[in-house]
């Protein structure tokens, strides 16, 4: 994102009490941010390498987040 990372954006919306079912999609992450980000709230995170990175997976995924919020 050109302005802010999603990490932040994500806090800004925790702020602003905007509770939405939310995919953290990433390249590549640490173990260290993996906790910090998964500590923020109810997340659900995919790798973009990964079979759930792939399109019909991760549609499969934000129905899943949608249905069980």
């Amino acid at each position: 994102m050109p302005k802010m990372g999603g990490r932040e954006f994500y806090q800004q919306m925790l702020q602003k009490k905007i509770e939405i079912p939310v995919v953290v999609f990433f390249d590549a992450i640490l173990g260290d941010e993996l906790e910090q980000i998964c500590r923020m709230g109810k997340l659900m995170v995919v790798e973009k390498g990964s079979k759930q990175g792939s399109p019909p997976e991760l549609i499969s995924v934000i129905e899943k987040a949608i249905f069980f919020s």
